[in-house]
């Protein structure tokens, strides 16, 4: 239902119940009402999810679908490339470093940083994925070290 029918039904249910209602609730109805015509084409849980977010702090602006942070996984992820791009500059404790910033963040935002990664993360707990893309980039570090390695002096 989009946000105009529902302001229909409440003017309507505040017509139909004008007499039983008292002037404060009646005024609340109509204030509700108009409210919901500021947001045409808005869907009625699209609204609610948008108003629940707001409420707990979220920003509705940063968050893209499934209440992805937008603009922190837009961070992590271009830092993660920069260490796929770069991994022979990296140790291992940068690595460990970029891993607890993204354990602090939430599950659809770690799926989605490893969707534009891509890193398959495997797991179905928010350990599991953090510790799945460690693994990934710990073995990426440990591919790149031994692809450099050779040896020196050998009977030459």
């Amino acid at each position: 239902m989009k946000l105009e029918e529902m302001a229909d039904v409440l003017d309507g249910l505040a017509t139909a119940m004008e007499k039983c209602l008292g002037k404060s609730a009646l005024s609340d109805f109509h204030a509700l009402s108009a409210c919901l015509r500021q947001f045409p084409g808005e869907s009625v849980a699209g609204f609610c999810k948008i108003t629940v977010q707001a409420r707990e702090g979220g920003s509705s602006v940063a968050r893209g679908a499934a209440g992805v942070n937008e603009t922190k996984v837009q961070d992590l992820v271009g830092r993660i490339k920069h260490f796929l791009e770069h991994r022979n500059g990296y140790d291992y404790a940068a690595i460990r470093q970029l891993v607890a910033e993204v354990a602090k963040l939430k599950m659809p935002d770690i799926k989605a940083i490893g969707e534009r990664v891509p890193c398959h993360l495997t797991g179905r707990t928010k350990a599991a994925q953090v510790n799945s893309l460690e693994n990934w980039l710990s073995n990426i570090k440990l591919s790149a070290e031994q692809s450099s390695f050779t040896l020196t002096g050998a009977g030459t």
